[in-house]
């Protein structure tokens, strides 16, 4: 078995739940890895005024959970629910390329 270490590049320690949503949406990019959890888009708050998330940021773990060991559905179930535990607080664990270039979330569009 191969270990694998991840600097998480983003720790958000505390992010407050606006009407339940954290204020992002997620995609699915890969089930073979712990990078399997993509922030695809930023579509209202909390997360638009933030700051510290970026669409193509990968979601390693919230509120001390591993997000990996989630499929797609069980995550965004978590999400929803995951702040009625704290008031609304949510802390999240993220990963970022270090040359702060995220791997497109779509592939581009080719024109011949």
């Amino acid at each position: 078995m191969k270990e694998i270490f991840l600097r998480i590049e983003n720790w958000i320690k505390f992010l407050i739940q606006i009407n339940g949503s954290l204020g992002f949406t997620l995609c699915q990019t890969d089930e073979s890895t712990v990078l399997r959890h993509t922030i695809k888009a930023l579509v209202k708050e909390p997360a638009l005024s933030d700051g510290r998330i970026r669409p193509g940021d990968k979601l390693i773990f919230a509120n001390g959970k591993d997000c990996a060991s989630l499929s797609h559905t069980e995550l965004i179930t978590f999400l929803r629910n995951i702040g009625n535990e704290n008031g609304g607080e949510v802390e999240l664990g993220l990963y970022r390329d270090a040359s702060g270039a995220q791997t497109p979330i779509t592939p581009p569009v080719i024109s011949h």
